[in-house]
């Protein structure tokens, strides 16, 4: 008896998730590819990242195509004068929770730079897209999902008739740093909305920081310009009042460091370890900055972890 031969024709396998099946395997579909094509060329992106490690990416510039002007009319008796002013927008940019805000100390130009940290997953092509949008207090101007790849690779988001974003992409590299930052008196501790003051020092999973110094000195009241050290206003309850609500019986004024949260005294072989991408910040102990005047200069090694 001979068998019937199994009819194959026609039959197709279709995959909504991250996997698809072929002929010649598992192959990943990237989560934005339109088509073949797009396929083949994110597969060549990913080809030019690291799987695990991390990228910095810096806001080069915003680019918009001019929109219509707003017209403003006035009349007066049956006369109507018409007069166009261009828009002025205030622009914000906002990118997903795959992207880190951090406030981190560039030493070449002792100066601190606003950056967005981006971990590459060990298979970047099935990497979930990356959703940027751009707005002003206006409305949205433009929102788009990229992959993770032509994110790094492009270096640009492009919104369709609108405009595009540029940014500066650097691959972090996990190694022994030695750094030396300025923390102004002014500076302020972590809001409960970011995870970095305005005096930070970035940290990767698994970096641990160790401070090796800490000098420098500060007034804090608008009428006694008395300097004090990182230890702050030594005489006991003087200003207390200003200080920030959970370290109301530390010293007025003393330099702290903070990281996902936990402050301490910002003292000379304190050791902190990160576990996840986060900012080691430096603030002194005061809620009214404005009145402050002076510096504190921290000394730190950041041994790279293996996060």
């Amino acid at each position: 008896m001979r068998k019937r031969a199994r009819n194959t024709a026609g039959v197709a396998v279709i995959c909504l998730a991250a996997w698809a099946c072929t002929a010649c395997g598992r192959t990943v579909i990237p989560e934005t590819a339109k088509n073949e094509w797009d396929v083949g060329r994110l597969t060549q992106a990913c080809e030019e990242v690291e799987p695990g490690a991390y990228y910095a990416l810096t806001l080069d510039n915003v680019l918009f195509m001019e929109r219509p002007r707003d017209r403003t009319g006035a009349g007066l008796l049956g006369f109507t004068l018409q007069l166009s002013h261009a828009r002025k927008p205030d622009i914000r940019v906002g990118l997903d929770r795959q992207l880190t805000p951090v406030m981190d100390w560039n030493d070449a130009r002792k100066a601190y730079d606003y950056r967005l940290i981006l971990r590459v997953e060990e298979e970047p092509l099935a990497q979930r897209a990356v959703l940027v949008n751009a707005q002003t207090t206006s409305g949205a101007i433009g929102m788009a999902r990229v992959h993770t790849c032509d994110l790094l690779s492009r270096e640009y988001v492009f919104f369709e008739g609108e405009g595009d974003l540029t940014f500066e992409v650097e691959k972090i590299a996990r190694e022994a740093r030695k750094l030396r930052l300025e923390v102004p008196a002014s500076a302020g501790r972590p809001s409960a909305d970011r995870a970095c003051g305005n005096a930070s020092v970035m940290l990767l999973p698994g970096d641990e920081a160790v401070l090796v110094g800490v000098e420098g000195s500060a007034s804090f009241g608008s009428f006694d310009d008395t300097r004090f050290g990182p230890e702050g206003v030594r005489e006991s309850g003087k200003w207390s009042r200003y200080n920030y609500d959970n370290l109301k019986h530390a010293p007025h004024g003393a330099l702290h460091v903070e990281l996902e949260g936990q402050p301490a005294l910002a003292t000379e072989g304190t050791r902190i370890v990160a576990s996840d991408v986060s900012c080691l910040s430096f603030y002194p102990n005061d809620r009214h900055r404005r009145n402050n005047e002076g510096a504190f200069q921290v000394a730190l090694k950041v041994q790279p972890g293996r996060g």
